[in-house]
């Protein structure tokens, strides 16, 4: 089913990590409009050509003609009908009626936030992309964007070269009192938040050497810091209860400390000796997962810092992992003879991680390899027993976890530039630089 949704009011590669905001050349916007012209020319005969068709398998669905005018978007949509599950698809203008220039797309866990190149950010709902807010940045967004409880937080780079920072409502898309916050220092990387505080990995100044340093969120005023001993390249991550802080610094130190008000007397844990890290960890409710240099990815129990396992994947792994899952529940012996079994909640998924060698997935609970794919560029999505991946040239792998996850079709996206990674669902959100955004949606 299609569902249009009306467009918002006028008022705006590499892989897409949280380390590096994407952008597109004009070379690449050229090519790929030329490009959807051919394809465009093809749809209107029913006529797709094998290299931008589905090949390794027959699970996708056939695809459906275009009628009437044919547009990126369109085009994209007749991709997204093809998977093969249920799913509604909706679309959207951003900036109808005015010229729009995409640069980046984030998934937060309720929003998709879109973002111009000149500083404009767009809110849209993930259930069925209905625009929530729009607000614009003092300056272009310089790092991924970081999720509290009621605000969403943005660090910026003004023209002047200052670093400053946003604290939107997650509601409204207005910033809090005492936003935006201008940073009196360079930053090494991005930030992280809780319902109270903002941390941000910092270069220090002649007067403050700390390299972690935070911001109240109730009024922006600065709140402790501390001094690590190596440069915190990643950015700082905060786990799903909001409880525990962790940094990686780029001299193997990964250490964690309670995400309060107040400076902590000493780490939670740290652990020391991982090889250069400058990737940010990936967190879940109970593990973390880092990727160093040394080529070796390494899942950690995220109160305690034991590493649970590691794998080798060769060469130095500099982009950020991925974890693709859910919290299950399963039955496990009381421990009391006679007893019945007892009910406990585990979080269960996938692992994701690259290199030049490239893409390679393993299972969360254990680290036993699950496949490779030496063109991979990111995971896309799970849904039900479908794993998709993206390879660099956005072709989506479909893979069957219930059959050794053996390839069962592949799917040209390359219509969209921006596909962000969906970590907790079965959505794909697709996005073009001039604006369209069209979600396919589960149902």
């Amino acid at each position: 089913m299609l569902a249009d949704s009306p467009s918002l009011p006028t008022s705006s590669e590499r892989p897409v990590t949280r380390g590096g905001l994407p952008r597109l050349t004009l070379a690449a916007r050229a090519a790929r409009v030329l490009g959807t012209l051919a394809l465009t020319a093809l749809a209107l005969t029913g006529v797709v050509p094998e290299s931008a068709a589905a090949d390794g398998g027959d699970a996708l669905r056939p695809a459906r003609r275009i009628e009437g005018g044919t547009t990126i978007a369109r085009i994209g949509e007749q991709a997204l009908e093809r998977l093969p599950w249920d799913m509604n698809i909706v679309r959207i203008r951003i900036g109808a009626g005015r010229p729009a220039a995409i640069a980046a797309a984030y998934l937060m866990s309720q929003d998709l936030l879109v973002i111009e190149e000149n500083g404009r950010v767009t809110c849209l709902s993930r259930r069925d992309l209905q625009p929530r807010w729009m607000w614009t940045l003092s300056g272009s967004l310089h790092r991924p964007p970081a999720e509290s409880q009621d605000h969403y937080v943005f660090l910026v780079r003004a023209t002047n070269g200052a670093y400053g920072v946003h604290a939107l409502s997650r509601r409204t898309g207005v910033d809090t009192e005492g936003f935006p916050v201008r940073l009196p220092y360079g930053v090494s990387g991005g930030v992280g938040a809780n319902a109270a505080m903002i941390w941000i990995s910092a270069l220090g100044s002649a007067h403050d050497n700390k390299t972690l340093t935070s911001l109240n969120l109730a009024n922006g005023r600065p709140a402790w810091g501390w001094y690590t001993s190596g440069l915190l390249s990643a950015d700082p991550v905060v786990d799903p209860s909001g409880k525990l802080l962790v940094v990686a610094a780029d001299n193997g130190v990964v250490m964690a400390v309670e995400a309060t008000a107040q400076t902590p007397e000493e780490p939670a844990w740290t652990v020391r000796g991982l090889g250069a890290i400058t990737a940010t960890p990936a967190v879940t409710p109970d593990h973390l997962v880092v990727v160093g240099h040394d080529g070796l990815v390494r899942t950690m129990d995220l109160r305690s810092g034991e590493v649970l396992w590691m794998q080798n994947i060769g060469d130095a792994v500099k982009s950020d992992p991925w974890v693709l899952g859910a919290t299950e529940v399963e039955e496990r012996p009381s421990g009391v003879e006679g007893a019945p079994p007892i009910k406990v909640d585990v979080y269960k998924g996938i692992v994701f991680a690259r290199n030049t060698a490239g893409l390679h997935a393993f299972n969360l609970t254990d680290g036993e390899p699950l496949f490779h794919e030496t063109c991979g560029g990111k995971p896309l999505i799970r849904q039900g027993k479908w794993v998709v991946t993206l390879d660099r040239n956005r072709m989506a792998t479909l893979r069957d976890s219930s059959d050794g996850y053996k390839v069962k079709g592949r799917l040209n996206l390359n219509m969209f530039d921006l596909l962000p990674t969906n970590e907790t669902g079965g959505a794909i959100y697709g996005v073009t630089a001039d604006g369209y955004v069209v979600a396919a949606i589960p149902r």
